[in-house]
């Protein structure tokens, strides 16, 4: 089954994405086929080839899995960010930045 016959709504663009991946990691595969589905224009990162991008997400986030989405919708102050394939995040982040 693919992201878009599992979550077929279009949703809204949001203003700036992030997406900290490694490779051979299907939950950032998935999460990348998700923001292409809906449109959404990211930045990938590899963490394992950039150690200062390792650094954020393991040290200032806290986070241990990849992918890693850092997020800045439009009206909030700080990004909102998570770990893992997480779709549920991706439609209130792009319900948000509407």
């Amino acid at each position: 089954m693919t992201v878009t016959e599992l979550y077929p709504e279009p949703q809204p663009q949001p203003t700036a994405v992030t997406i900290y991946t490694k490779p051979k990691c299907s939950q950032c595969d998935m999460t990348k086929m998700l923001f292409k589905r809906d449109g959404v224009d990211y930045t990938e990162v590899d963490i394992t080839k950039d150690a200062a991008a390792y650094a954020y997400v393991t040290q200032t986030l806290g986070y241990m899995q990849a992918p890693v989405t850092v997020a800045w919708p439009e009206h909030y102050e700080d990004p909102v960010h998570w770990s893992g394939f997480r779709p549920d995040l991706h439609g209130e982040h792009l319900a948000a930045a509407a």
